[in-house]
């Protein structure tokens, strides 16, 4: 049929053999996920607007995922008007959700009733990019140029009954599947793919849609585990929470003031660069959207550390080499006193993605969102059965039970596996991180506010950190030890945390004014792996399928929080993952 890829493209959506494939995708239950290879992103936009048309009127179509990569400068600040998107004006994209032009893959949502909607976006080399996505492709479009070239480094992005169109100015038109198939086949795999589980999980998610196979059970109940309850739930799963200590006036994180979510940025953009960046963006889409206020976007600064001190790197250079002034930029005193609202004597990284946190209002929203129900309880054991993984306590009764369980449950994570005798794992022949899984004790300590001025109005980082007020305080942390079996706040923590205050705010007097035992304050455990990243993702041994993990979160737990479990949903529920191949294979439970 011949078409335009603008105004005709929707014309060609509406023809006996495009409309066929909508219905017979709605039949199969499974989520639409197209790959849209347009050279221009608005092309791309436009085209999603025209087969959203068609979407919200094919019933039984609940799910539509669409992909485009190209470079940051392409990508429009705001959705085109000229490309109208939904039939429904409830289905729309947040101003405050739209992707920013930073390098990466990004993601944004758009929900109506029981059908979802998201956008997926890789900003820099598209080439690069291609090999990094982590999809099926339903629907894969191409120019013609493309058409004719070999599409053998694309057949990781499809599967058997995907529909391969090539699409120019002037025809659309379908490309034969033996033309695909020769160059499938010609495509080199890996021996072992390390993402195997991940990939299986998106591929069987169409098996998975029935209301029986939507639950799960999360076992603990801090910052990952409700965050991972919370974002299933929002999706429409029923999830169950264990934990010894749930929210409430016993829980480990009841004293927890306030926390901080700072990213993390290096001159070469690094892996743990680029990953805190999208658990960030992560985060601030997440958090925002919540119904009740946990928290604000108040940015951080991450001053200079004196050239005495060890590890001194210069912030300068390193902004001058990350060269993403909207998400890290170098600011001199005047201009960080000016984001702090106080007197500083030092410049810095400014970040404008810094988000204050108040834990506790944060675990309490959390546990009350749609589809989450928290429970006491402490799993001793895991058991799997039919297909149904059982969580079982030191008395042998069955707390919970689903085809799902998901371990948030921090350091112990380890013991928890080999008391189920599940260790050690066999993760697809590589080595299983989580034999460096060890605890470290820390504590924060709460300053009055009106000692500190009023206390920052920004998050102020260097040697520990010092965050604005909530109810009078500001929280100053945060202290690390080794090998301790319980954690409390001691007057040694409490010491180091005043002095780094002061030496943070500029304040040398303050270790005089706060010469008190009476400061209220917080102290618990982190989990941490070497290199300090978590680990995330489904246990890829045999007989653990259904089995997942998000853990080792360390002192940047909300950092990973939103994202590891908006990667978890988006595996389990057949949707692209909108996190580089390569990023997702440094926190692997495996390697």
């Amino acid at each position: 049929m011949q078409s335009g890829s603008g105004s005709q493209f929707g014309l060609w959506l509406q023809d006996d053999l495009a409309q066929g494939w909508l219905v017979a995708h709605a039949q199969a239950n499974r989520p639409l996920v197209c790959l849209d290879l347009a050279a221009d992103a608005r092309t791309s936009l436009t085209r999603m607007s025209q087969v959203l048309a068609q979407w919200v009127k094919t019933p039984g179509l609940a799910a539509l995922h669409w992909v485009w990569v190209g470079a940051p400068e392409q990508w429009p600040n705001q959705w085109p008007e000229e490309s109208p998107i939904f039939a429904s004006s409830d289905l729309r994209f947040a101003p405050m959700h739209w992707p920013p032009p930073l390098l990466g893959i990004h993601r944004c949502w758009s929900k109506q009733g029981l059908r979802s909607v998201s956008l997926t976006i890789g900003l820099g080399d598209p080439d690069q990019l291609i090999n990094e996505l982590m999809l099926s492709a339903d629907w894969l479009m191409v120019d013609t140029k493309q058409a004719s070239a070999s599409l053998a480094h694309l057949s990781h992005l499809v599967h058997p009954l995907t529909h391969w169109l090539s699409v120019s100015d002037d025809v659309v038109k379908p490309i034969s599947v033996g033309a695909v198939e020769q160059t499938a086949n010609r495509t080199t795999k890996p021996a072992v793919d390390p993402l195997l589980a991940w990939t299986q999980a998106q591929q069987k998610a169409g098996d998975q849609v029935t209301a029986s196979n939507h639950r799960a059970v999360v076992i603990g109940a801090g910052i990952s585990g409700l965050t991972m309850a919370a974002v299933l739930g929002a999706r429409g799963w029923t999830v169950e929470v264990l934990d010894s200590h749930p929210p409430g006036t016993n829980s480990r994180h009841a004293s927890h003031l306030a926390a901080a979510l700072t990213p993390v940025v290096s001159g070469d953009d690094n892996e743990r660069s680029q990953l805190s960046r999208a658990g960030a963006l992560a985060a601030d889409r997440f958090w925002a959207a919540l119904p009740t206020v946990i928290g604000h976007r108040c940015g951080a600064l991450q001053l200079q550390r004196p050239q005495t001190l060890k590890r001194w790197v210069d912030l300068e250079a390193v902004s001058e080499a990350f060269a993403m002034p909207q998400w890290a930029c170098w600011v001199n005193a005047q201009d960080a006193s000016d984001a702090a609202g106080m007197t500083l004597q030092r410049g810095g990284l400014w970040m404008p993605g810094g988000w204050l946190i108040q834990v506790a209002r944060l675990l309490e929203v959390l546990a009350q969102m749609p589809g989450v129900n928290v429970m006491a309880g402490h799993a001793n054991r895991l058991r799997r059965q039919a297909g149904i993984w059982q969580v079982i306590d030191s008395s042998a009764q069955v707390l919970a039970q689903a085809p799902l369980v998901i371990m948030a449950n921090a350091a112990d994570t380890n013991a928890l596996l080999q008391r189920s005798t599940l260790w050690p794992i066999d993760d697809v022949g590589t080595k299983f991180r989580l034999t460096g899984l060890h605890q470290l004790a820390g504590e924060v300590t709460c300053l009055p506010a009106q000692v500190l001025g009023g206390g920052p109005a920004c998050i102020v980082g260097g040697d520990g950190y010092v965050l604005p007020a909530v109810d009078g305080w500001c929280v100053s942390g945060g202290t690390y030890v080794r090998e301790l079996s319980q954690t409390q706040c001691t007057p040694e923590g409490r010491q180091t945390n005043i002095q780094r205050a002061a030496a943070l705010l500029n304040m040398p007097l303050l270790v005089d004014r706060l010469q008190t035992d009476d400061l209220p304050g917080w102290a618990g455990f982190r989990a941490v792996l070497p290199g300090r990243l978590p680990a995330l993702g489904p246990l890829a041994s045999a007989g653990c399928e259904g089995l997942w993990m998000q853990t080792a979160g360390a002192s940047r737990g909300l950092t990973w929080s939103v994202l590891g479990a908006e990667l978890v949903a988006d595996a389990l529920e057949g949707a692209p993952l909108a996190l580089q191949r390569s990023l997702l294979n440094h926190i692997l439970p495996g390697i």
